[in-house]
């Protein structure tokens, strides 16, 4: 096959690899929200910065959420590993400008961190939570 040949077939096969993407958004409130893309396993929490474009908060394996009017809460499994899990509080104020202040992300945080927070600051509950991640 000559160089000239392969060229199509070489184009067609990279256009094509796009069609196999596959994602998923299994929550979402305001601009946040939980997102995957190829990997149902790779759940991260999102902030949106416009109509399409979004910042990581928590990467992944978050597998809980809850909120209420001033807090958003988050845990996490870092790298994937259910023997570890990580607590993350970001303050809801800063959605309201395009980008996170990173200084409103508490965390990671242990259990025991995140307990005492919880009391000191009225943290909702996780009322979110992808079973199949837990």
């Amino acid at each position: 096959m000559t160089l000239k040949a392969m060229v199509p077939l070489v184009a067609l096969l990279l256009s094509g690899g796009c069609a196999l993407v596959d994602s998923g958004t299994p929550w979402e409130s305001g601009p946040f929200k939980l997102h995957w893309i190829d990997d149902p396993g790779s759940v991260s929490l999102l902030q949106a910065e416009g109509a399409r474009h979004f910042t990581e908060v928590v990467p992944a394996q978050v597998f809980a959420v809850g909120l209420d009017a001033r807090f958003l809460v988050a845990q996490q499994h870092p790298g994937g590993d259910p023997r570890i899990t990580h607590y993350f509080v970001v303050d809801r104020a800063s959605e309201q400008a395009l980008r996170l202040d990173p200084a409103r992300v508490t965390g990671p945080l242990t259990e025991a961190e995140f307990q005492l927070r919880a009391k000191q600051w009225g943290l909702p509950p996780f009322s979110k939570v992808l079973a199949a991640l837990k």
